[in-house]
């Protein structure tokens, strides 16, 4: 037997292009644009609004601010965040001095937990300058190293990538 969905449901794989597509057309419906850089991203005025799957930000004036929450609390059930934390970045924000800090200190502790590296002590250099790394002679046998080495490069290229160009 099957049966078949009438609405859309969390986690299955069409429910974020239909949760989009619900939001976008209400979002134009009160008078938003799509932005010609990112089709997340719904511009009225002033008021930016960011939708990634069901997370939501939004900037703006204050006045706008507040009518924009009114609207969507009418539409949907939302929870309204401070701004702080975003898609697993940390944002900091000083309006008087005009700055916006970003990073992603639990996901950097999460994946030196993951890989035993808790511990370390922090270096500028984790090497003595100007030292050959030795050549590695045959293949690596060790199934737990090779197992790790994939995860550690693809999680440390992810952080290189949205918050810390540095690493």
């Amino acid at each position: 037997k099957c049966l078949r969905v009438r609405k859309m449901l969390y986690g299955l794989h069409g429910s974020g292009k239909a949760r989009h597509s619900l939001f976008k057309s209400w979002m134009l419906s009160i008078g938003f644009r799509v932005s010609e850089a990112d089709e997340c991203v719904f511009i009225r005025g002033e008021l930016r609004v960011c939708l990634y799957v069901d997370d939501c930000m939004y900037t703006g004036p204050d006045a706008e601010l507040a009518r924009f929450k009114q609207q969507i609390d009418k539409r949907f059930k939302v929870r309204h965040l401070d701004g702080t934390e975003y898609l697993g970045l940390e944002i900091q924000r000083n309006k008087k001095e005009g700055w916006i800090r970003i990073s992603q200190k639990k996901y950097i502790e999460k994946i030196l937990k993951r890989f035993g590296f808790s511990d370390c002590k922090p270096k500028a250099t984790p090497m003595a300058q100007g030292k050959p790394l030795p050549r590695l002679e045959g293949k690596c046998e060790d199934s737990e190293l090779k197992s790790l080495y994939r995860p550690m490069v693809g999680s440390l290229m992810f952080l290189s990538t949205s918050s810390r160009p540095d690493v």
